[in-house]
């Protein structure tokens, strides 16, 4: 990285040359000649920027005094668009090259780049030269590109060094603070006036990160990649370099940079600061006041302390880096949605957070580190299930305080490297406000679907009501006839029991069930349910087919709701068949293995599967799903709505029910309902 200074006080243009020229060339804002004069003897920046805007007149003088210091340095003018061109050539006489406002991005790099481009070409030829002259001339007693003094430091001062450094390496976690403090120290020890660290920094880039007696323009602006010369020389050799080393090194082309490096820095010797052979920083120390050179002993030390705080420092970047992730991670903990509760292998509650403390109305610092049986029943039981058993719960819905709080909880074992249990977590929702959603959406849905059924339902009832209304009319005239009375008997009696099953049909449909459950055995449902079809009329041409299982089923249902629902689909069935056509009824355990293929999720654990196929020519489903849409079957309503309520009554109970075609042939309704499950292992068929 090369310097240049930019003499303007406008903060902008400063600005936009900076970015135009970055990061090839740093680029300082200064804001008087003294100034520049000042970074000039310090620096050796080899590019000057004038802004003529302002000082149009002084250009010429301002070269004069510049170039009196550094006769070798570039000026490059930065002129205003309304000069005319005679202007301009009196202004441009002793400078480099010139732009106008605005600056083109394309001409100001070309032209920076062929200025240092010159003054790399005059550094090459002088380290030529230096080289030549050291060739023929050789100092007598001291060995090409060695430095030795008779100056060593004692045993006593180097021992002081060693610990008052060392002292500072473990004064702090803060990063800036510990670097601070070390070169302030460091620097007093050594007696140098002017010293600097640059740490390796995301995406291949050291900066300064600790400076002393460097101006902060350049500290701040400074950094230098991986691969430049410098760093890859430390790297690759592992050990300090000299400035008079770094003067023969810099003759190999791919060195060419160093002593540009060396000089904006401004040191004298650059110690590498090494972790598990890696150069995570560089520590930079600028001549001693005194003038004599550094000592071996002296450098030793350098090495030595360079070592120790490179293992600082890799220390303290780790300690940040898991002190980030802890606070990362907690912060994502703080505001998840979701309850969680960690606990370790000691059963000792290790996360309680923010929202597990709004559900529970529990304090974080009353919870953790308790033993998990101080949490709400049943919360630590799950808990230490999931670490036993190492299986988890996967969204369950459980109740807390006497049933008032609904949750869904989920549980996950946590294993270590030899995949033991070291641990489990809780996550928990409070599924109030689902709850209470769920229930208006309902309450809502029954509101629309009774409109929608009233509207049809008026139709349904008037076929009845007119036979009943013509029979009373002749009720008066007829009364005296046997015959009349008997079928007036038989035709109403009939007509208000299907005014009345519709009515009860809708009534079960919109209003929540009064589901009593109790142990019942399938079987004796399912004949149940053939009574309620034979009732209701199945034609004797129909063949039915019991293939129960041998074993029973017993059901925790309510016998009457659940021997409709078979009912209704039994009737759908017939109302499929025509003469000569089986209605087949069967009952089978289902494998645990078997279960994840079923739509509903919520069903787990132990199922029967009862099937009611109806197989005959001439049956027509095309969309057998619509079956269940009470709106389509509110088009029949009185035969169709049967299935919608057979849906609800199986839901209600835990179970599921869905519905497959074979057109022209045959129609099946397959309902799983849970059971007990040594009755569903043992008769489980393979």
């Amino acid at each position: 990285m090369e310097i240049a200074l930019m003499l303007s006080k406008r903060i902008q243009l400063i600005r936009e040359c900076k970015e135009i020229l970055s990061p090839d060339v740093m680029v300082i804002g200064i804001s008087s000649v003294e100034e520049c004069l000042e970074y000039l003897g310090s620096y050796g920046a080899e590019m000057v920027l004038l802004d003529a805007s302002h000082c149009a007149a002084e250009i010429q003088r301002m070269a004069e005094t510049i170039r009196r210091l550094r006769p070798q340095v570039s000026l490059v003018g930065i002129f205003p668009s309304d000069l005319s061109d005679s202007e301009m050539e009196d202004m441009t006489a002793g400078l480099y090259d010139y732009v106008r406002e605005p600056i083109s991005s394309f001409k100001l790099k070309g032209l920076v780049h062929r200025a240092l481009e010159r003054h790399r070409l005059l550094r090459a030829s002088q380290m030529r030269e230096r080289t030549v002259a050291m060739e023929v001339s050789p100092v007598r007693g001291l060995r090409r590109g060695s430095e030795t003094s008779p100056y060593q430091l004692s045993p006593r001062v180097s021992e002081r060094a060693m610990r008052e450094l060392s002292k500072t390496l473990t004064a702090s976690f803060d990063l800036d603070r510990l670097l601070n403090i070390f070169t302030e120290s460091l620097m007093e020890v050594m007696g140098v006036s002017k010293a600097s660290v640059l740490l390796l920094e995301e995406g291949g880039v050291y900066r300064v990160k600790a400076f002393r007696g460097i101006k902060p323009e350049v500290a701040a602006d400074f950094r230098i990649r991986v691969e430049e010369e410098l760093p890859s020389w430390l790297a690759r050799e592992g050990r300090i370099l000299r400035m008079v080393e770094a003067q023969e090194i810099a003759l190999d082309p791919k060195y060419s940079g160093l002593i540009r490096q060396l000089e904006i820095l401004q040191c004298a010797i650059s110690v590498p600061l090494l972790a598990k052979g890696r150069l995570i920083g560089i520590l930079n120390l600028n001549h001693k006041v005194t003038g004599i050179p550094f000592s071996t002993d002296e450098l030793e030390v350098l090495f030595t302390l360079a070592s120790h705080l490179a293992v600082a420092i890799e220390g303290i970047l780790l300690y940040q880096q898991m002190y980030y992730e802890r606070t990362y991670s907690q912060k994502i903990l703080d505001n998840m949605s979701n309850g969680v509760i960690t606990i370790d292998r000691n059963q000792r509650i290790t996360i309680f957070n923010h929202r597990a403390e709004q559900i529970l109305g529990r304090r974080a610092e009353e919870i953790v580190g308790q033993d998990l049986r101080y949490l709400p029943s049943p919360l630590g039981d799950l808990l230490y299930q999931a670490m036993k058993n190492g299986k988890g719960r996967e969204k369950e819905e459980i109740f807390l305080f006497q049933g008032k709080l609904p949750l869904e909880v989920s549980t996950y074992a946590l294993m270590d490297e030899q995949d033991k249990p070291m641990g489990s977590v809780l996550l928990f929702e409070d599924i109030s406000s689902r709850k209470k959603l769920e229930e208006e959406r309902k309450r809502a849905d029954r509101l629309n679907l009774l409109n929608e059924l009233l509207a049809r339902m008026a139709h349904e009832i008037k076929n009845p009501l007119v036979a009943i209304r013509t029979f009373t009319q002749l009720l008066q005239e007829k009364y005296e006839d046997a015959d009349f009375k008997n079928f007036f008997y038989t035709t109403v009696t009939q007509e208000v029991e299907r005014i009345n099953g519709l009515v009860e049909k809708l009534i079960a449909f919109v209003h929540p069930l009064d589901i009593r459950y109790e142990f019942e055995d399938l079987s004796r449902i399912l004949d149940n349910s053939l009574f309620l079809a034979w009732e209701e009329g199945i034609s004797e041409g129909v063949e039915i087919v019991k293939d129960f299982s041998p074993l029973p089923f017993t059901v925790k249902v309510d016998k009457v709701q659940m021997s409709k629902a078979f009912s209704y689909i039994l009737l759908h069935c017939v109302s499929c068949l025509a003469k000569g056509g089986r209605l087949i009824i069967g009952t089978e355990g289902i494998r645990g293995e078997e279960l994840p293929r079923l739509r509903d999720a919520a069903l787990a654990g132990p199922v029967v599967r009862v099937s009611v196929r109806a197989d005959g020519p001439g049956i027509q489903i095309h969309d057998p799903e619509q079956l269940f849409d009470p709106f389509r079957a509110a088009e029949g309503f009185g035969a169709g709505l049967g299935l919608p309520l057979s849906q609800k009554i199986i839901e209600e109970h835990g179970g599921t029910i869905r519905v497959s075609s074979e057109p022209g042939r045959a129609l099946t309704f397959e309902v799983f309902l849970p059971c007990v499950a040594e009755e569903v292992r043992s008769s489980s068929r393979v």
